[in-house]
């Protein structure tokens, strides 16, 4: 069977990255981009010309989030299913088989378990820059290494993170195996200039500079200066007062109890998901009663409400903290406070991994109606990063007194 597809037309920057693509030998291909761009959309046609044109290809597409991969599967299932070069498409395990033996298998880095053991040909992973670093070198960067041929990391920047070194590895002529593009806003030709200038005067500096323009930033994330602070290889020896936070989960999400000293280190970490609120109840018990702090911050959620009636009476100073967007964002604030001015110490990143994935893959979205920001896990949990903020907001309210600097603002 001899089937000619045509592509869609591509703006002059999509035709630069997907001639390298296809005439040059580079291996790994770095797109740094801006919002609004067409990044997705030439995804979904290099895609679509991996699969076609070589026989017996294993394309993994990789995303962020369910959401955003099934986005990518929908946009390539749409352009595939007018012709008769699909096997099967399955729409339920996110995975289309072409005539030619070709597979393209759509995953989500929010179960990176599901990634492990599939081997791929050709690898597309859209906004690399949030993934976590062990996701990218223990998961997804193996499944290159048996038959890979070529891999497309797109993203737009998020810090001087794993993103920042790909790229500046494709920058550097030497390296004759990755290659790197950057494209900003003005690569849309049809960028609305005043949209953008909304858009820039509705944003922090750091945050335009970092989305639109590309580049680079130490403080375009919500959470900066981590290195400077998960420096534990081991949790010290608690000293003075302590004080706790917890969030709870119980099937979905985790339970977590972080416990800070007088001096601002975590000293005790708590992390578990019982499925029982019996079992969870006890644990949390034992857990306090073992370090007795002084004060204890607990979020009143569902399931926080029946675990505060619980353990009210058998802990001292315990108190429940209802969380609205306003409390959250106060709660956060002073979290990125704390960080920012060194006054806590956390573990290292290869000690309690949980802790520094979790501060290092939390963000925020605007919202244009309301004119607010809105904290949230970027992509998996964000039960450590709440339980650290409630102990953290009990320990400065304790130990210093000063005013809130908003660290993330629109005007």
């Amino acid at each position: 069977m001899n089937v000619k597809i045509q592509g869609c037309d591509l703006f002059p920057w999509q035709e630069i990255v997907a001639d390298s693509y296809i005439n040059d030998d580079y291996k790994t291909y770095v797109l740094n981009n801006s919002r609004q761009t067409g990044k997705s959309l030439l995804m979904s046609q290099l895609i679509l010309y991996t699969a076609i044109n070589y026989s017996n290809a294993a394309v993994g597409v990789v995303s962020l989030t369910y959401k955003q991969v099934k986005l990518i599967y929908a946009n390539v299932s749409e352009l595939l299913k007018q012709t008769p070069i699909v096997s099967s498409d399955n729409k339920s395990e996110l995975k289309i088989h072409l005539v030619n033996g070709s597979v393209i298998t759509f995953l989500t880095v929010q179960n990176p378990d599901n990634i492990r053991g599939h081997t791929f040909t050709h690898l597309f992973c859209d906004e690399m820059a949030f993934y976590q670093l062990d996701v990218w070198n223990k998961v997804l960067l193996p499944t290159t290494l048996a038959m890979g041929k070529k891999v497309v990391l797109a993203s737009t920047p998020r810090g001087t993170n794993h993103f920042y070194d790909l790229f500046m590895r494709g920058m550097n002529p030497d390296d004759k195996s990755i290659t790197a593009f950057k494209f900003d806003y003005t690569a849309n030709p049809y960028f609305d200039p005043a949209e953008i200038e909304t858009i820039r005067k509705s944003i922090p500096d750091a945050i335009f500079r970092q989305e639109f323009l590309c580049e680079f930033t130490d403080n375009g994330s919500v959470f900066n200066n981590l290195r400077d602070v998960c420096i534990h290889h081991e949790l010290p020896k608690p000293s003075g007062n302590l004080f706790a936070g917890i969030d709870i989960g119980l099937f979905h999400d985790y339970a977590v109890a972080s416990i800070f000293d007088a001096n601002g280190n975590l000293v005790a970490f708590y992390r578990s998901k019982t499925g029982s609120i019996n079992k969870l109840n006890t644990e949390l018990d034992e857990f306090l009663n073992k370090y007795k702090p002084l004060k204890t911050l607990l979020e009143l959620n569902n399931v926080g409400v029946s675990v505060y009636e619980y353990l009210y009476p058998r802990v001292r100073g315990l108190e429940g903290f209802k969380t609205t967007g306003v409390s959250k964002g106060d709660l956060i604030n002073q979290l990125q406070n704390s960080i920012d001015d060194r006054l806590i110490k956390l573990p290292h990143h290869t000690f309690i991994p949980e802790v520094y994935n979790e501060l290092v893959n939390y963000g925020f979205k605007y919202s244009e109606k309301t004119r607010q920001i809105q904290y949230e896990a970027i992509s998996g949990h964000d039960d450590v990063v709440m339980s650290l903020a409630l102990a953290n907001k009990a320990y400065v309210d304790a130990n210093h007194k000063k005013k809130l600097k908003p660290k993330v603002y629109f005007g």
